[in-house]
């Protein structure tokens, strides 16, 4: 018997990693680039990266279920589950129009561009609803 951990070293993945989103819509689901896609390759549009966070992105996962139970038998005959919470948490840094959408969930950015003597600017109207 042996009390030195065993495992393999290629299974822990470590290092930085790109984030993407994009705006879901039912009647064209989103599609993830092929397996092929260069190492650092930024993902094709309509993907959007997040940009710099400030520790990373967590995900979370919690499942909820209900006891199957019947008189003939003290102990469960089956489990259900009645609730999946599927969290992702992420600090964005960079401060700009985009990553202020992402962070309230909804809206539109309206453009004007720069013009003689004018500053272009992008202003973020945020909706009720979440997109």
């Amino acid at each position: 018997m042996s009390f030195i951990p065993t495992y393999t070293a290629a299974n822990v993945l470590t290092g930085s990693a790109k984030m993407y989103t994009q705006v879901y819509n039912a009647s064209v689901p989103p599609v993830t680039p092929a397996d092929n896609l260069a190492l650092g390759a930024n993902w094709p549009a309509p993907w959007s990266p997040i940009g710099a966070t400030e520790n990373g992105v967590m995900f979370g996962f919690k499942r909820a279920t209900d006891d199957i139970t019947i008189d003939e038998q003290i102990t469960p005959v089956d489990k259900r589950t009645k609730d999946l919470n599927f969290t992702i948490e992420v600090e964005l840094s960079e401060d700009t129009v985009q990553t202020m959408l992402l962070a309230y969930g909804g809206g539109l950015i309206t453009t004007t561009a720069a013009a003689s003597g004018v500053t272009g600017v992008k202003v973020l109207q945020i909706s009720s609803d979440l997109t």
